[in-house]
């Protein structure tokens, strides 16, 4: 449909068609191919590039907008110092393609190889990157009959409602890989070929660490494990199934990788933006009450904004011991969810 309006209602028809826009992309009924609007709920969301001036909600309604007025400029594109002060060619056509129900090419573009697979870990850690919470809950519900469905839709659910049970929250967001079942549902992504099975865990054990890390292409930062072997010599990278720094995190905000299980237990790779641009790296142990410790920071242990893309870098030794097991009764007194070190809380991690 194109509006011709007149010269003094022409305002009334731009707004008209901006909220609309936000009805049709943020409501969870309306679209009968609510994937594709997903689809472009993720396009804006890394348009905006993290910037806190910037909305992928209004530069998406903006850009609907568009494609009924001819705009000269936006108020909202011209917001974000990175992004031109009119709607993008691209944007335009990831809008038109949503809104008549189809799959924007830009999505199969980003997340699809050359043999015409999605990489499902891709798309969930571009899920889990969403600054505005609301387009994130909208994504999470827009997405859920695609890929074959949620493994564990009651996860879903809880996650979308806000559930207090922290844990289950938790354990869906952080600890699992992608949730689709045409990804597989076994819980976690399948190990990278060449690495080593878990260790069991042995009473009195050590274990010599070293977090290591690169950058990739499109900004993001992937993190992963070594440790010495008894020939002194490190051995091959472990590499966590979330293990993906966004060049979104909003700073001082520390992230957490999903656990790696060695000798000594379980440890997870914790990591945070700072104000300077470099990203820091530390550990975290699974302690004998199943808690968190506090942050175990190597010396070596910040990733520099100058780094290669695809160089993998590493921070110096810790030494790591088996926790020792604790017999205090807690069936009176529950853990707290929010004990220092601790990531049970749902917006810990990327939420």
């Amino acid at each position: 449909m194109t509006t011709r309006p007149g010269k003094f209602h022409s305002v009334y028809h731009h707004t008209l068609a901006h909220e609309l826009a936000h009805v049709y992309t943020l409501s969870n009924r309306v679209s009968e191919t609510p994937v594709a609007l997903a689809a472009a709920h993720l396009y804006f969301s890394e348009l905006t590039q993290g910037d806190a001036k910037c909305s992928s909600d209004e530069l998406m309604a903006e850009t609907a907008e568009y494609l009924q007025f001819y705009l000269k400029s936006g108020g909202y594109w011209g917001s974000c110092p990175h992004l031109p002060h009119m709607a993008t060619s691209e944007a335009i056509t990831v809008v038109r393609e949503a809104f008549q129900g189809q799959m924007p090419r830009w999505f199969y573009d980003t997340f699809q190889d050359s043999g015409g697979n999605l990489d499902y870990e891709a798309i969930w850690e571009a899920v889990r990157g969403m600054a505005d919470r609301r387009s994130r809950r909208v994504a999470v519900y827009q997405l859920q009959n695609s890929f074959g469905g949620y493994c564990a839709s009651h996860q879903v659910n809880e996650f979308l409602v806000g559930s207090r049970n922290l844990d289950i929250v938790q354990s869906w967001v952080l600890d699992a890989g992608q949730p689709w079942v045409d990804g597989g549902c076994d819980g976690t992504a399948a190990a990278p070929d060449g690495e080593p099975d878990a260790d069991p865990v042995a009473a009195g054990a050590t274990a010599s660490v070293r977090i290591v890390a690169r950058k990739l292409a499109g900004g993001r930062i992937e993190f992963g494990l070594q440790q010495r072997g008894p020939d002194d010599a490190w051995d091959d990278r472990r590499l966590p199934t979330v293990r993906f720094f966004p060049p979104t995190a909003r700073l001082g905000r520390w992230l957490a990788s999903s656990p790696l299980e060695l000798a000594v237990g379980e440890v997870r790779i914790v990591a945070r933006k700072l104000a300077n641009g470099k990203v820091e790296f530390g550990l975290r142990q699974r302690q004998g009450d199943d808690t968190w410790s506090d942050n175990r920071l190597p010396g070596v242990r910040y990733f520099p904004t100058t780094a290669g893309v695809n160089r993998w870098l590493a921070s110096s030794a810790l030494t790591l011991t088996t926790p020792q097991p604790t017999n205090q009764d807690t069936s009176e007194t529950p853990p707290s969810s929010t004990s220092p070190g601790s990531t049970s809380c749902i917006y810990c991690g990327y939420f």
